[in-house]
């Protein structure tokens, strides 16, 4: 177990990851951190968290899609929650770019502003849903 901490004021809460020794789960850990925390500094909000699909994570959700991010958790009261983004969800597309890595899902949420609506393709049990979202600002 290893306990991190931000440096921000108001973020008091730990993160304890536990690192187990499967190369594909310690990919996700390691993928999933650095938007976290770097989603911090960012004042766009869509109100949902996203991992790397892996082999072992296309295996485990039985994803046959070959690219996109794979929606782990959607937070209560979001612009995601309203739009109807689910976990399970792989996102493919965001306005019509193609999505094949958590970095460039980072980089595309922080070129938006508050009220901007964007459209995703996602797959959802191996059908594409589009889904519009209204970014939000980080509460």
């Amino acid at each position: 177990m290893i306990k991190l901490q931000s440096k921000k004021g108001g973020f008091d809460s730990y993160i304890l990851l536990l690192f187990i020794l499967c190369t594909g789960v310690m990919v996700v850990y390691f993928k999933f951190i650095p938007m976290y925390f770097n989603a911090l500094e960012a004042k766009q909000w869509v109100g949902m968290e996203a991992v790397e699909m892996t082999p072992l994570i296309k295996k485990q959700f039985n994803i046959q899609s070959s690219s996109g991010v794979l929606v782990a958790r959607v937070f209560d009261d979001s612009p995601a929650l309203r739009a109807g983004v689910k976990v399970g969800d792989v996102i493919r597309r965001w306005n019509g770019i193609s999505i094949t890595s958590l970095d460039e899902l980072q980089r595309l949420i922080q070129t938006v502003n508050e009220n901007e609506q964007i459209k995703l393709t996602v797959d959802r049990q191996g059908k594409p849903v589009l889904v519009y979202i209204t970014v939000g600002i980080r509460p």
